[in-house]
C-alpha cells in the first residue's frame, strides 16, 4: 500500500485558476440544473478552482464540491470579491440572478433571529420570481413565468374584481357574521362586540409602514398575496383589513392574512413570550395592543405574559394560510383607517 497518496485523487485536480470566465458561465446556466443542490458561496468556489470541463466529467459534484470550498477556506480566499467577479464574467438574466443570490448571502448573515428565517423566505420567493421576470422583461420568448406555488389558480378570494377596486374609492363591508360575538371577558377568545364592520383593500406601500419587517414578510408569503400579485394586483392588498368599533373610543381589530410557518410563530408567542410577540409586531402595533381596553382589562385581571388580545386562526376558506387578529386601541385604528385604506 502506498503510504504517500492516501488523499482522494481530486484533490491535485482543484486548485485556483487563472482563468475562469468559462467555468463561471458553464455553472450559473446550469444553476437550476446541475448545480440547484448548492448554495452561492459553493457555485463561485467551483468556479474559481475547477474547469467546466473536470465538472462535466465528474458523477460525484457533492465531493468535488466539498474539496473547493474547503481550499477555498483554507487560502483565506475573498467571497465579496469573488463573487463580484463571478457576476461580472456573466451577463443579462444569469448574471441579475448571481447578483441578487450573492447580495442574500451575505445579508442574511446580518439579520438576527426570528426574522432571519422569514426575510430569507421572501427573498428566495423574489429570486425565483426574478428567474423568469427578466426575460419578459428583455423580450425573451418561449419560456413562461412559473407559478409562485403549486395550486394557487385554485384559490379565487371572494371579493369583487381586482380591476374595478383599482378605480373605485375605499369601501367598508359589513362583517360576514351580522350577529357580531360576544365576549364575556378578555380571557374569551372571541370577537370585541365592536367589530361589526370591515375596511378592506390596503395600499400596500402604506400598509408596509405600519406592519413593518416580521408581518409583511408574512403577508407576502401569503397564498393570498402572491395570487394578487400573479394577477398584478400590485398596489392593493385584501391581506390586511381593519375591523371597525360601533363607538367612539371602543377598540378596534386589525386582522393580517399570514404565511403558515409566521402565523405558528406568532401563536406561540403570543403564549409564551411577550418579548418575542413585541419583536413580531413591532413596538408600534404592539404598543396599540396594549393600549387596547381588552389587553388593559387582561393585565388588571394578572394576565401579564400572555395574552388573547392577538390570535392566530385557519382561514375559512381551507387554504394553508393563517388569519392573524390582534385588538388595537382606538386611537391607532383610525390612524390605520385614515392612512393606509385609501
Amino acid at each position: 500500500m502506498n503510504s504517500g497518496s492516501s488523499t482522494n485523487p481530486i484533490q491535485d485536480l482543484v486548485f485556483r485558476r487563472t482563468r475562469y470566465d468559462t467555468n463561471c458561465r458553464h455553472i450559473a446556466e446550469q444553476r437550476d440544473d446541475r448545480y440547484r443542490q448548492f448554495s452561492i458561496d459553493v457555485l463561485v468556489a467551483l468556479a474559481f478552482y475547477t474547469t467546466s470541463t473536470q465538472l462535466e466529467a465528474y458523477k460525484d459534484l457533492d465531493s468535488v464540491a466539498q474539496i473547493a470550498l474547503q481550499k477555498y477556506h483554507s487560502e483565506n480566499s475573498d467571497f465579496f470579491s469573488d463573487w463580484q467577479k463571478y457576476c461580472k464574467a456573466l451577463k443579462g438574466r444569469l448574471r441579475a440572478v448571481a447578483t441578487f443570490e450573492g447580495a442574500i448571502y451575505l445579508a442574511e448573515k446580518c439579520i438576527p433571529e426570528p426574522v432571519r428565517r422569514a426575510w430569507l423566505d421572501v427573498c428566495l420567493c423574489q429570486l425565483n420570481s426574478l428567474k423568469y421576470l427578466i426575460p419578459e422583461i428583455e423580450g425573451q420568448s418561449g419560456r413562461k413565468r412559473k407559478r409562485f406555488s403549486k395550486g394557487l389558480e385554485d384559490y379565487i378570494p371572494n371579493i369583487a374584481d381586482q380591476t374595478q377596486r383599482e378605480h373605485c374609492p375605499p369601501k367598508v363591508i359589513k362583517a360576514a357574521d351580522p350577529q357580531p360575538r360576544l365576549a364575556t371577558s378578555p380571557s374569551d377568545p372571541t370577537l370585541p362586540p365592536s367589530a361589526q364592520r370591515v375596511a378592506v383593500m390596503a395600499d400596500v406601500d402604506k400598509a408596509k409602514d405600519y406592519l413593518r419587517g416580521y408581518l409583511f414578510m408574512g403577508t407576502k408569503l401569503s397564498h393570498m398575496r402572491k395570487q394578487e400579485e400573479h394577477r398584478q394586483s400590485a398596489r392593493l392588498t385584501d391581506t390586511v383589513r381593519l375591523h371597525l368599533p360601533a363607538e367612539v373610543d371602543e377598540d378596534c381589530m386589525l386582522e393580517v392574512r399570514v404565511c403558515r410557518s409566521i402565523g405558528d410563530a406568532i401563536s406561540e408567542a403570543r403564549a409564551t413570550s411577550m418579548g418575542d410577540l413585541t419583536e413580531m409586531l413591532g413596538d408600534y402595533l404592539f404598543g396599540a395592543m396594549e393600549g387596547s381596553h381588552w389587553r388593559e382589562e387582561e393585565k388588571s385581571n394578572g394576565m401579564l405574559e400572555s395574552t388573547n388580545a392577538v390570535r392566530v386562526l385557519p382561514c375559512e376558506d381551507g387554504s394553508e394560510d393563517q388569519k392573524l387578529e390582534i385588538i388595537l386601541c382606538f386611537e391607532t385604528g383610525k390612524e390605520l383607517y385614515t392612512n393606509v385604506f385609501p
